[in-house]
């Protein structure tokens, strides 16, 4: 065997030693979330709320929420090594912090609409990887649970909340700052609807689109006749009603789309109860 060879030979089976070996300085999560399914999720708890949700972020950076309901473990990983299963009322004594309840009142302002109190209790990302031409994207998809409708009277856990608010029969629509729960407050809810303006933007599509149609179909119809020794002769197609027809549905759109993509505003105010 040739020196080289030989050469090579050790090279690849350091290689392989080392890629066996743990990178210096990887340090594993200190926390771990077990599931009533038996699953089991690794990183470090960012918050626990009792009765609602644990809070953790995992080792490629993500921050996910998990529903209490389905937890039977969150802490340390070398504890949660030698607990045995507990039962859910174990949960919010023995794993969780155990927080106090505050009490809340809820009241809206500005509008005769039903208005509803929301919490957040889940939070998933997607993300989709791009192929090709098209890009990709992540996307949340966020869960809540109904709280009461307003006016009326609750009791909180104490701690940051993320709530929602939701109009009648519409979806909660996230409040943006987290609120956060210590005392007894009164929690004032206002909900700004821009259905008018939705409503209106898909009028100007739809009414767009009619009236570019006719003007296409009519270009072909009342363009001026074209010279010819018979007398049957066809028209030609006109070209500004055909430029119009087709630039009007663009200019409604162009119009439209904002009113129809343009969201309800919330506003969730917190004084003390007094």
């Amino acid at each position: 065997m040739s020196k080289r060879m030989l050469l090579v030979l050790v090279l690849s089976g350091w290689q392989t030693i080392l890629g066996a070996t743990p990178v210096l300085g990887q340090t594993v999560p200190p926390d771990v979330v077990r599931f009533k399914s038996g699953g089991m999720v690794r990183g470090t708890i960012l918050e626990k709320i009792p009765d609602s949700h644990v809070q953790l972020q995992t080792v490629d950076g993500r921050s996910v929420r998990y529903p209490i309901d389905s937890v039977t473990y969150a802490g340390p990983a070398e504890a949660g090594a030698k607990q045995s299963e507990v039962s859910s009322a174990d949960v919010q004594d023995a794993v969780l912090v155990r927080g106090k309840r505050v009490r809340v009142k809820f009241k809206a302002h500005g509008t005769e609409d039903a208005l509803t109190l929301h919490n957040q209790t889940s939070s998933a990302m997607v993300v989709v990887a791009g192929t090709g031409s098209q890009r990709g994207g992540a996307y949340t998809a966020k869960g809540y649970r109904r709280i009461c409708t307003a006016p009326c009277d609750i009791d909180l856990m104490a701690g940051s909340h993320d709530f929602a608010l939701s109009l009648g029969k519409g979806n909660p629509v996230e409040v943006e700052e987290p609120v956060s729960v210590s005392e007894p407050l009164v929690l004032t809810g206002e909900y700004d609807s821009d259905k008018g303006s939705r409503i209106a933007g898909w009028v100007i599509l739809i009414t767009s689109a009619v009236v570019g149609l006719g003007l296409t179909m009519a270009s072909f119809f009342l363009g001026d006749e074209t010279d010819c020794l018979t007398g049957n002769c066809p028209k030609e197609v006109s070209t500004p009603l055909l430029i119009a027809g087709l630039a009007t549905p663009l200019i409604g759109l162009g119009i439209s789309l904002p009113l129809i993509l343009n969201g309800d505003d919330v506003k969730l105010t917190a004084s003390p109860l007094r």
